[in-house]
């Protein structure tokens, strides 16, 4: 997975409720916990380490960053990024024969709150995001831009070599889509439309 930019403070908005979190935690893990274990008083320098109001902050930042933060985003609101994880079925239309061919396609997103991947398979290729950029509040809907380097599989024609391209997708949380376009470096020059939805989460 790699980072991708987005342009809210979600990241910096769910310290506001990592922090109390942690605080709360440590403070009842002190009070009312940890004086219940027999060692306690013995160890007590040790276990206040690894318990402190700020190795907890660290532990639930991860824990939101990676998982919790889209629950937040579904249920309360607190968090404005769009969860796009899960596995979309769809097809690929092409330039390189005048968009007549449709190309089943799958696709596999894995995000979290600062990091991305995006896979793409076809009978005869795969391609992987290197670098993207997430804008929530695009006039269409929020917008995944996404750069990528294609491989093509042994069993692809030979013009199918190595190359790069972009693409621009449109989420559409009400129908679990994703809806663009792409185009590839000057090895292909091709450009072409993906159609999108989800089926797995």
């Amino acid at each position: 997975m790699h980072p991708y930019s987005i342009d809210n403070n979600d990241r910096f908005r769910i310290l506001w409720i990592v922090i109390p979190m942690a605080v709360i935690t440590a403070w009842i893990l002190h009070e009312y916990l940890l004086p219940n274990i027999s060692v306690y008083k013995e160890l007590k320098w040790l276990l206040r380490i690894p318990t402190s109001a700020l190795a907890l902050i660290y532990v639930f930042y991860k824990w939101f960053e990676k998982d919790l933060w889209h629950r937040f985003n579904n249920l309360f609101g607190l968090v404005k990024t769009p969860n796009l994880s899960g596995i979309y079925q769809g097809t690929l239309k092409s330039s390189r024969d005048n968009f007549q061919t449709e190309t089943v396609i799958t696709v596999k997103i894995e995000q979290t709150l600062r990091y991305l991947l995006l896979i793409l398979s076809t009978s005869t290729s795969s391609s992987k995001s290197e670098m993207a950029a997430l804008i929530p509040d695009a006039p269409d809907g929020p917008m995944l831009i996404y750069s990528f380097h294609n491989d093509h599989k042994k069993i692809s024609k030979p013009e199918m070599q190595y190359h790069r391209g972009m693409s621009s997708l449109i989420y559409n949380e009400k129908e679990a889509s994703l809806n663009g376009t792409y185009f590839t470096s000057p090895e292909r020059g091709y450009h072409g439309e993906i159609f999108l939805k989800k089926t797995l989460k």
